[in-house]
């Protein structure tokens, strides 16, 4: 949305008209945009790929906890110009079992008396993409309390689609409260282990279109050798080894969570954690 912001076209009054108009203007809009800006580049630009789910598509949901105008507790988000908490008592975008959840938090949180001071500062949402599965982590700056603990095991008896509870003070590595430290999804017949963490799309759906569009052009044969610099959990090289590359090397800045190529049995793939620079330079000597 940033991009099309600075486009001259589409600035009112300062601000980026593009929400204000049905979906399919904002992909002519955007698809126009695209076209005048590649035009001395490319002889044809493909109109924009839209979404078939355009509500409800978010597996990832990320929300902080706070007071609302009235001293309420509510969750909501940080706003990054501000650093001020504001109130979203719903959203369209979000995954419906999300929203059930926070509803049962927003509940369960007066009825365990700890809405006034409710320890935890953010939850993140991970959910399966083909299932009604739910990972959750609670975001703790200190210890957990009994109130908390009651809290927790009262949300999991209300919502049998949780799967696991993971605890996380931001520094040390998260820990497993109940259940699962990870959940299993997919993407492009491909099977993942995520943890809370991790950077895996948040909608899958709209990954694999674009993935699916990436492999499309990209034209990977047999024999080929593929570098993967740091796309999310090494996707990309997964799909090209399938497409018959004889050698995958995958960059990563951080050490996974799992080995996705052993998970997926897929063989002849190395992977590189740390300094990209320096592991590129090395693969090229």
């Amino acid at each position: 949305m940033e991009t099309y912001a600075k486009c001259p076209a589409l600035r009112v009054c300062g601000h980026c008209p593009l929400m204000e108009h049905p979906y399919h203007k904002q992909l002519e809009l955007q698809s126009n945009y695209l076209r005048t800006r590649f035009a001395e580049l490319a002889s044809c630009v493909e109109p924009v790929i839209g979404m078939q789910q355009m509500e409800g598509f978010l597996h990832y949901v990320e929300v902080h906890f706070g007071l609302d105008w009235r001293g309420k507790f509510a969750s909501g988000l940080i706003s990054t110009g501000q650093n001020q908490f504001i109130a979203l008592r719903t959203c369209m975008l979000r995954h419906p079992l999300a929203e059930r959840i926070l509803r049962s938090i927003n509940r369960l949180a007066s009825t365990h008396g700890i809405d006034t001071s409710f320890p935890a500062t953010k939850l993140t949402l991970r959910i399966r993409s083909d299932q009604e599965q739910v990972l959750l982590c609670f975001t703790l700056p200190e210890r957990i309390e009994s109130t908390f603990t009651s809290f927790l095991y009262a949300l999991r008896r209300e919502h049998a689609e949780i799967v696991g509870i993971v605890l996380n003070d931001g520094e040390s590595k998260p820990s497993t409260f109940w259940g699962r430290p990870a959940i299993e999804d997919s993407l492009c017949s491909l099977r993942f282990s995520l943890p809370p963490t991790s950077d895996f799309p948040s909608s899958p759906s709209q990954a694999e279109v674009l993935y699916t569009k990436v492999m499309e052009l990209a034209k990977v044969q047999d024999g080929d050798i593929v570098i993967d610099c740091c796309t999310t959990h090494g996707i990309l090289t997964l799909l090209s080894m399938r497409e018959g590359a004889s050698q995958g090397y995958l960059l990563q800045e951080f050490t996974p969570y799992c080995d996705e190529a052993a998970l997926n049995g897929i063989e002849h793939v190395e992977r590189f954690v740390g300094n990209n620079e320096k592991h590129l330079r090395q693969l090229a000597k």
